[in-house]
């Protein structure tokens, strides 16, 4: 049997604070990876159109890069293409939209669910990380920020 059709058995472990997010292909055409955006810090998100908890965030995101017009941020959105170019719009390019599928989140990145947010320093290495949506979570991640910048 080809482990691949074990997939399901295997136990997958979300990125931690402290762990290192992957330079995984966003753009495979361009040969764009996620280091590319990595400046001294990057805001990423994941978000899918099959994910309801992902809306309110899309929404909140919004409101945050409004507030923090200089966050270098990048969302990858599992979502078809008209939907990708609708988020694009929406953010009246306060950060940069790609369109990825959940396989490449899991295959590129190592993330298992959506939404998930993380903060990483020039490194990848994961600052602040937030799986699902929470009431708060931006007020969170504005505080690690300000942290961070006020260094």
């Amino acid at each position: 049997m080809n482990d691949n059709n074990l997939r399901f058995l295997k136990r997958f472990e979300d990125l931690q604070i402290g762990d290192y997010i992957k330079n995984g292909t966003i753009d495979t055409r361009n040969n764009v990876k996620l280091y590319d955006f990595l400046d001294d810090n990057l805001l990423v998100c994941f978000f899918s159109t099959s994910c309801k908890g992902c809306l309110p965030v899309i929404e909140e995101l919004k409101d945050f890069l409004k507030k923090h017009p200089n966050t270098n941020s990048i969302v990858l959105f599992d979502s078809p293409a008209e939907n990708v170019e609708f988020l694009q719009k929406f953010y009246n390019d306060d950060t940069s939209v790609f369109k990825i599928s959940k396989r490449t989140m899991e295959r590129e990145f190592n993330v298992y669910g959506v939404p998930s947010i993380f903060l990483l320093n020039k490194l990848g290495q994961v600052l602040y990380t937030e799986l699902g949506y929470m009431d708060g979570m931006f007020e969170q991640l504005e505080k690690t920020l300000l942290k961070i910048i006020h260094r």
